[in-house]
């Protein structure tokens, strides 16, 4: 899509497939808390969800366009705690619920 589109990060056209890409730091203090972990993901799934229209340096992405919206969150490899195990669930049930497929991708540390 374009460095710094919002929201969408790649669109398969043949699919209709709209996926937004995130890195998150499942080390860093903000992410210890399994409750704040959730509310962050959600607030990226519910920026996904609610993607409209974005005419973005002449790419022009319409929400109507987008039959599938993905989720992709890439985390270092490193034990969680429940906590954290217990909000990215929550997250994902949220996620499903909302038209929003969450997918974690366990990357280097």
């Amino acid at each position: 899509m374009g460095k710094n589109y919002p929201v969408i990060d790649r669109y398969d056209p043949v699919t209709e497939t709209a996926t937004s890409v995130k890195s998150r730091d499942l080390n860093a203090k903000t992410y210890q808390n399994g409750s704040k972990l959730k509310s962050v993901v959600k607030q990226d799934i519910n920026k996904l969800k609610d993607f409209e229209l974005v005419n973005w340096k002449g790419i022009e992405l319409e929400g109507e366009t987008i039959t599938k919206r993905n989720l992709d969150i890439v985390v270092p490899n490193t034990k969680l705690s429940q906590s954290q195990i217990d909000g990215l669930n929550e997250a994902i049930a949220y996620g499903k619920e909302n038209g929003v497929t969450v997918n974690i991708y366990v990357g280097g540390k």
